[in-house]
C-alpha cells in the first residue's frame, strides 16, 4: 500500500526528533520512571523495598506506557 510519499522523508524532514537530543516525558514521575527502566533493562523490579507512592507511580507508568505484564504484578502486590 503507497502513501504517494518517500518513507525517509516521513521519517527524517522536520520533525523535532531528528534534531532534539532530548525526550520530555510530560506528567512522568522521574523516580518511577527510572524504576520503569530498571525492570525494561533487567526484566525484574523489587516492590517490598519502595515507598507506596513510588509503587503506584510506576503502576500508573505500566499502564500509560503499555506494561501490562508489570501492571498486573503491581496490582497483585498491592492486594
Amino acid at each position: 500500500m503507497g502513501t504517494g510519499k518517500d518513507p525517509k522523508a516521513l521519517l527524517f524532514n522536520g520533525m523535532r526528533e531528528t534534531r532534539d537530543t532530548e525526550v520530555e516525558l510530560v506528567d512522568t514521575p522521574v523516580n518511577g520512571f527510572k524504576m520503569l527502566l530498571k525492570y525494561i533493562y533487567t526484566g525484574k523490579l523489587s516492590l517490598s523495598s519502595l515507598k507506596e507512592e513510588l509503587v503506584l507511580d510506576i503502576l500508573g507508568l505500566a499502564h500509560k506506557y503499555g506494561f501490562s505484564e508489570l501492571e498486573l504484578s503491581i496490582s497483585e502486590y498491592l492486594k
